[in-house]
């Protein structure tokens, strides 16, 4: 996969490293705001196809109310995905976006 050129999934968009450290350099990223550390890297597909097949029961198990609630409603929800490590791992951020928020700023 390209590390240049962020690609569309079914549940949304995993960025490119390019991407990533564009928007770092513009100072209008979320990976500042949370926290997120380089080095980035991009998820591959098959990567974000085993997080999503992970993520709804993750919620559901989760202690707060609101994983719960996000759980129940999965499907209307947008994702972005970044790739970024820490303590020496490789880790996946999903940032979450509910059908009310996309499709308002799509119309």
């Amino acid at each position: 996969m390209s590390q240049e050129r962020s690609t569309v999934v079914d549940t949304g968009v995993i960025f490119s490293v390019q991407q990533v450290e564009s928007s770092r350099s513009r100072g209008s990223d979320v990976t500042r705001f949370f926290g997120l550390a380089p080095p980035f890297w991009m998820p591959a597909s098959e990567e974000i196809a085993l997080l999503e097949g992970k993520l709804k029961p993750f919620l559901e198990g989760a202690t707060g109310p609101v994983a719960k609630v996000i759980a129940t409603r999965l499907g209307g929800y947008k994702r972005q995905y970044v790739g970024y490590t820490a303590g020496g791992k490789r880790w996946i951020f999903v940032n979450g976006f509910c059908e009310e928020i996309w499709k308002e700023s799509d119309a």
